[in-house]
């Protein structure tokens, strides 16, 4: 199965202008291979910017990609690979800071979904590679309407994490 869309936004009123532009496409993949094997992918491109100035809109990613593998090597158990492609973003004109650089992470799970009912286990790790990633800061006023930085090292994402789920349903 897939899904091609081409999306053209001619007016978007956001609190900062009337005056925003949003055109892209995305693209969406899924192919099983066997009983055991399915490949799920995305792709999204967006050109975000003023009219009127040709800025570019703060914080837009200009491209995304996801690229999942999930195998069910044997009955009540799943495994499950993403991968996550985040594209250089746009700061606020007004931030002299360089664009946050283009980053990639890797999420790893494994499922037990048993065939006792309502017994479910998954165990997984997030950002696998532990790369180093973060959300761009935004601009902000206080009261005087004096603009600064509340976050100057941008917002952090964590760094590699273990979680485990163990849940019964009754």
């Amino acid at each position: 199965m897939w899904s091609l869309s081409r999306y053209h936004a001619a007016k978007l009123v956001l609190p900062v202008s009337r005056d925003a532009r949003l055109q892209g496409f995305e693209f969406e993949y899924q192919q099983r291979l066997g009983h055991n094997l399915k490949i799920d992918t995305y792709l999204s491109h967006i050109n975000a910017g003023f009219r009127l100035s040709r800025d570019k809109l703060p914080c837009v990613d200009v491209w995304l990609s996801n690229l999942g593998f999930l195998l069910k090597p044997v009955i009540d158990w799943t495994a499950a690979i993403q991968l996550h492609f985040v594209g250089k973003r746009h700061r606020s004109n007004l931030d002299p800071r360089s664009r946050l650089p283009a980053s990639t992470s890797m999420d790893y799970t494994v499922s037990y979904l048993s065939s006792t009912p309502g017994l479910q286990l998954y165990l997984g790790v997030k950002n696998l590679s532990n790369e180093d990633i973060g959300y761009p800061q935004q601009l902000t006023t206080d009261f005087s309407e004096d603009v600064f930085l509340p976050c100057p090292d941008d917002y952090p994402r964590p760094g590699r994490r273990w979680w485990l789920s163990l849940s019964y349903d009754l």
